[in-house]
Order: C-alpha cells, then structure tokens, then sequence
C-alpha cells in the first residue's frame, strides 16, 4: 500500500517539519500535530470501510486496525516484486541480483521502483512523499523513533562549513550539485539492553626511584588486583542498515534518547526510511563485543593509584535483557571524485558530523612544490651566509 498524507485543507502532501514537530502542507500552510493527521486517516478508513460494507464490496467481519499505519487519501497499489539483473558480460553471483518492488503513487498514478527494504521515499512523476506501508507494519514495524531536528539548510550549511577545512579538498567537490544531494534518511537500529558481570585480574605497579651516590635507583612493587563489578548497558545502539557504513554509524553517537516518539507514519513523511535488513540476533555478536569492551574498561578505570595496571585476566559474563527496533534520523551526503565514492553524514537530531574528504592530487602538488621551494630558498640564504 501506497500512503500519502494529504491536507485536510487543500489536499496537497503534507510533510513533517523538523522544527515545528508537525505535519505542514506547502501549499496552504496548514499545519496538524501527527495526532491528529493519525485521528483524521482512522476516521476516514472508517467511512470508507462502512461505505464499501454497506454497497456489498467487501465481506463483513472484523477488520484489524491496529496496525494500519497510513495517510489521507491512500489508496491501495498494484505491487510486484521483480528481480533486475546487470547485463554486462562479466560473470554475475546471485547475489548482485537486485530485488525491487513497483508501486503505484497514489497522489498521480505514476509508478515507483523501490528496492525491498525502503519504507519512505518520493515519487518521480509528482515529487510527493510516498510510505510503503507494508515495510514498517506488524513484526517489521519500529516500536519508536527520534524526530528529525536538523533542517535540511541547516545540514547543507555544515557541510559547505566541513568542506572548507580540507586545504586540499578539489573546488569542484563544493558544487551545487553535490550540496543538493542532501537527504534526510530515518536509519533502522537495534537497541540492546545487557546486564554485564565482569570478575577482571591485573598486576598493579607502583614504582618509586631513589638516589644513591652516583646510581638512580628505580623499585617496582607488584600487587594482585582484583575487580568484580556488576553493570547494566541500556540502549546500546547498532544500525540494522546494509546500506550504512556501521563504523560511520557508531560515529554519529550519542542520540538523546529522551526524545524518543511513539512510531507513527506521519513521522516519516518527506523524509527517506528503510526497514531492517537484520534481526537483533543477527546484530548481537557484535553489539557484545561492544559491550564486553564497555565492561572491561569500566572494571579498569576503577584501578587507581598505579604506575603501570597490566591485566594478567578478565572473565566477562553477559545477559541479554531486551532489545528494541527502532529509526534514528540521520543526514547523508553521497559524492564521487575522480571515481571514488565518499560520503558525509550528520545526525539529525544533534547535528554531530562525520566523514571523509577527497584529496585533490593538483593541489597537493602545488602545496608540495611550495613548501619545496621554501626550503629551497632558506638553504640557499644559509649556504650564502657560510
């Protein structure tokens, strides 16, 4: 199903404002709380299912709601999974086979390509934002989410600002083109809750230095240190996105997860999201290597008044408490240099930023050619002077 979130005023799609927290029509200016826009689509399915009941177009019965996320004037779509494949010679896997769906926009009718795990996204044709209902609905459905924060401008503007301080970065790379890239993406997560135990042996060295006559004496005392320290890690995040770079990820923490929201549709609209491509037990192991790294520092940084800790052992226990799906806002940049990808990325709810500049091989030269010649000048200037 193909979801738009139509005004109630003028009909045009509404999109959530980073600023203001509330569904806003461009159009009209109207503006409604996701609440409501939520109370307005059950009111109308309501309508429209009594209406299809009573001219004998559907079965009657009961009608589960509970976890129909839409919007104003949705309708439902055609939709086929298809596989496309690269038709260049070279010998293909199976797994370079790419899974995409067709939906229909239901603000113009147009058809939209989406692969199999975008949720949020724009139609081609009419530019409206689209919600693929059917990626974040029953077990593929978020329990919560954090609201964008950042606009968009304010995301370009940071960006433009990081490009500055790269001396060698190419002039080309602070193009419009590039900056108009900017997209606003609701990333899927896991949240972990771990009880840790962590029993951790270490030798604890204390080093003191005496004078005697014309020797330095150096004495190092050796001590059993043992530590047991029971912790308890809470929403230890891990992006659930094969199209995320996780160590790109890990950088854009810490979220402040009190702004957590109920996960609503409306939430998503004029922004891109995508459902999980992997479960909590397939994002585990690494989430406990984490953890485990979590526990052992907290169990050393209680070791004080040493010169030297050395850990002679370490037994790290852990127990699984909870875990939780949900999306987190995030920025991204995609550009290509010389052939190379690079990407930036901000979260989009403390502006934190994170990426990797291109390097432009001309300005390196001339920078190198520069300093050469500095150098040059002052041993010529030092040679004549001896």
């Amino acid at each position: 199903m193909i979801l738009t979130y139509k005004c109630p005023g003028c009909a045009g799609a509404m999109n959530f404002n980073e600023t203001t927290g509330k569904m806003e029509c461009p159009f009209c200016g109207r503006a409604e709380t996701v609440e409501t826009m939520q109370q307005l689509y059950l009111e109308e399915e309501a309508k429209a299912e009594a209406a299809a009941a009573a001219a004998g177009e559907m079965e009657t019965g009961h009608i589960d709601t509970v976890n129909i996320d839409v919007g104003m004037g949705a309708v439902d779509s055609v939709s086929a999974a298809t596989s496309i494949e690269h038709t260049d010679d070279r010998p293909h896997t199976e797994e370079e086979q790419i899974d995409l769906r067709v939906y229909t926009c239901s603000s113009c009718g147009g058809e939209i390509l989406t692969d199999d795990v975008t949720a949020a996204t724009f139609c081609s044709y009419c530019g409206n934002p689209t919600l693929i209902a059917e990626q974040l609905t029953g077990q593929k459905r978020p329990s919560r989410l954090i609201p964008f924060m950042i606009q968009k401008d304010k995301a370009v503007e940071a960006f433009r600002e990081w490009t500055h301080k790269g001396i060698l970065t190419p002039s080309t790379f602070r193009s419009k083109t590039n900056l108009e890239k900017t997209v606003g993406i609701y990333v899927p997560f896991w949240l972990f809750d771990y009880g840790v135990l962590v029993n951790y042996q270490a030798d604890g060295q204390i080093i003191t230095h005496e004078i005697r006559g014309e020797y330095r004496l150096t004495h190092t005392d050796h001590y059993d240190v043992h530590r047991k320290i029971h912790a308890e890690y809470d929403m230890v995040p891990a992006d659930a996105s094969k199209e995320m770079d996780d160590h790109m990820m890990d950088c854009l923490e810490p979220f402040n997860y009190s702004a957590m929201k109920q996960f609503e549709m409306p939430y998503l609209s004029g922004f891109y999201a995508e459902k999980n491509s992997y479960t909590d037990e397939e994002m585990a192991p690494r989430v406990k290597t984490r953890v485990a790294q979590y526990g052992e520092a907290h169990a050393r940084g209680t070791i004080r008044g040493y010169a030297n800790v050395i850990t002679k052992g370490k037994d790290i226990r852990m127990s699984l408490k909870k875990t939780e799906y949900v999306l987190l806002p995030v920025w991204i940049i995609n550009y290509e240099y010389k052939g190379e990808h690079y990407r930036f990325a901000m979260n989009g709810q403390t502006g934190k930023t994170v990426g990797v500049l291109p390097v432009s091989k001309a300005k390196a030269g001339i920078m190198f050619g520069s300093i050469m010649a500095v150098i040059w000048g002052l041993l010529t200037a030092f040679g004549g002077v001896f």
